[in-house]
């Protein structure tokens, strides 16, 4: 992965309220759950999830980031280049670990896909003039009630 991908991560879970995150060691590669986001359950011409189409380019990265969701790919996360904040797990069946895509990043917004054992979503960051990433929005694509 990039610099800029590991800097996307660690923004992504920046403010989370959780002392420690842990993921999986490897990221996950196109899975098809993350086609859902297109469904007409979740998408609409205003927005997807709890992301609203208000500015046009975020609409136009969401339709790029349809066509290169296929090329996901599993890597290995380098648990040196995240804070101590992220720690990285070999245990799949680590209740609290949660599998993340390698970011994608198109214009100035980057794109995390996200499966725990109750959940998968997908994490929208915004790149800002400082060029620092924070959280957009999110989309739940599939949860479990408890």
């Amino acid at each position: 992965m990039t610099e800029e991908q590991y800097k996307v991560l660690e923004s992504a879970y920046r403010k989370a309220k959780e002392k420690t995150i842990y993921v999986y060691y490897h990221t996950i590669p196109f899975e098809s759950w993350m086609q859902s986001l297109w469904n007409e359950d979740n998408y609409s011409d205003i927005g997807v999830g709890f992301c609203s189409f208000k500015e046009s380019d975020i609409k136009l990265a969401f339709s790029e980031l349809k066509k290169q969701v296929f090329d996901l790919e599993e890597k290995e996360i380098n648990r040196k280049k995240l804070s101590d904040k992220i720690k990285t797990s070999k245990r799949k069946k680590r209740s609290k670990a949660s599998f993340l895509s390698e970011p994608i990043s198109i214009g100035d917004y980057s794109f995390v896909f996200s499966r725990s054992l109750d959940q998968k979503s997908v994490h929208v960051l915004k790149k800002d003039t400082l060029g620092n990433w924070n959280y957009e929005c999110g989309i739940p694509l599939q949860f479990d009630l408890h």
